[in-house]
């Protein structure tokens, strides 16, 4: 899987929850870096942030979704905004699930692994 996420204490969670429960894990903190990850590894699942610098997550999640080789990948938007237009907005761009920050970790895990069908 891929986690895209620019806070390192976030991302460090993420890492260490998602190898316990043995998934093979990568990482970046951009958005433009996000792009060439999935093109590279071609993950089962993407935990994306929003708020990444470089490129914003809402166009990754755009970009990703509009190509087809990679839109079938599916995308858990982990994020601390949590307004409705924004969840609305990944829902309609093909996001599989929609996390708010802060999270609970195991719920988080359960939720990522159910947009792989683990």
């Amino acid at each position: 899987m891929l986690v895209v996420e620019d806070d390192p204490g976030i991302r460090a969670l993420l890492l260490a929850v998602l190898g316990l429960r043995g998934h093979a894990v990568h990482e970046v903190e951009r958005g433009d870096e996000a792009l060439d990850a999935v093109r590279a590894i071609r993950p089962d699942v993407i935990s994306l942030d929003l708020g990444l610098p470089g490129l914003d997550g809402m166009s990754v999640l755009r970009e990703l979704k509009s190509d087809r080789d990679l839109q079938d990948i599916p995308v858990v938007v982990v994020t601390a905004w949590d307004d409705p237009a924004r969840i609305s907005e990944a829902s309609s761009l093909g996001a599989a699930d929609y996390v708010c920050k802060p999270f609970d970790a195991d719920a988080l895990v359960a939720r990522i692994e159910a947009a792989i069908g683990a």
